[in-house]
């Protein structure tokens, strides 16, 4: 198994633009890429950022091979196409790992659990956290992975 893991930070097309007039990438994914690469932990992160609104649709199918965990954050009129990537992503890499979270889905975590099919929702800022979840859910299983998510502060899952 190799301790580089491919983590792909994406946000989804806006409906009209962020703000209807002009899409802005948020500073979000641009520090969780940066905690995880200077994270210090079992494994090294080799990031990648999606952001649709200026490199185009992501083909879940295609374009998700390789990577080890998917992050998607969204505002709400982002919501519906990130949970259909987190739909589409599950459909073609069952065992991809789906993290959520930003302005949408932090505080309704079920929400884009259920519907997103997300793992792993982040209610917080991630940076503090984000290279010690990611350590554990490529790490663990069942039962474990269960009881060591519940030691991570501020995160809701469905696993």
């Amino acid at each position: 198994m190799s301790r580089i893991k491919r983590v792909l930070l994406l946000q989804p097309e806006s409906v009209g633009g962020n703000f209807e007039y002009v899409a802005i990438p948020r500073q979000g994914m641009l520090f969780l890429s940066a905690a995880l690469k200077q994270w210090k932990g079992p494994f090294l992160y080799d990031t990648e950022i999606w952001f649709e609104d200026r490199s185009g649709k992501i083909n879940p199918d295609k374009d998700l091979d390789g990577v080890d965990i998917l992050m998607v954050t969204c505002l709400i009129n982002e919501a519906p196409r990130a949970y259909e990537i987190g739909r589409l992503a599950k459909l073609y890499h069952p065992g991809l790992i789906t993290v959520g979270g930003g302005p949408q889905m932090s505080p309704l975590p079920e929400e884009a659990i259920r519907v997103g099919e997300f793992d792993v929702i982040v209610n917080r800022e991630g940076e503090d956290i984000i290279g010690q979840l990611s350590d554990v859910l490529l790490s663990y299983k069942g039962t474990d992975l269960k009881r060591n998510l519940l030691k991570i502060p501020g995160i809701s899952f469905g696993i």
